[in-house]
């Protein structure tokens, strides 16, 4: 969501419900896997 809605982990905790920290930690291993995939398909 912030990547494409320039949303804050803050923001996107109060619309889910859910606490800041855990929504950086979802971003954060979307982004690893995101990239994981990548580079796979890459190679």
């Amino acid at each position: 969501l912030p990547i494409f809605d320039d949303y804050s982990p803050g923001e996107i905790a109060g619309i889910t419900g859910e606490t800041e920290n855990a929504v950086s930690v979802r971003i954060h291993r979307g982004v690893k896997k995101l990239r994981e995939l990548i580079e796979k398909s890459s190679t």
